[in-house]
């Protein structure tokens, strides 16, 4: 039977290039950031492994992608979200009430 040796049956792994923040407050990058960039449909993975094996590096480099929030993050988010809630209802009867003025004009 004609095999092929293993290691020809494992892929490569997926390359990730890092790239570096752009600096704020400037509307243009310099030629060195054009060179260093990868456009993210370069490295498209071709199967679920390898979109698998993505995944895990990009967790690697920035695990808060994917990482679930801590207690304290959710309970601030939380508080956040009932603030506004109180906002909104707070605004309703004022915008009710000046309604309702210009109604008696």
């Amino acid at each position: 039977a004609n095999q092929q040796p293993i290691e020809e049956d494992i892929q490569k792994p997926v390359q990730v290039a890092i790239q570096e923040p752009i600096q704020k407050n400037r509307d243009y990058i310099s030629q060195e950031e054009a060179d260093k960039w990868v456009s993210p449909n370069a490295q498209k993975p071709e199967n679920l492994d390898d979109c698998m094996t993505l995944c895990h590096d990009l967790e690697q480099y920035d695990p808060e992608v994917v990482r679930p929030p801590t207690k304290e993050k959710l309970k601030e988010e939380y508080k956040k979200r009932k603030l506004e809630e109180i906002k909104k209802r707070q605004e309703r009867p004022k915008k009710d009430l000046e309604f309702r003025e210009q109604e008696e004009l």
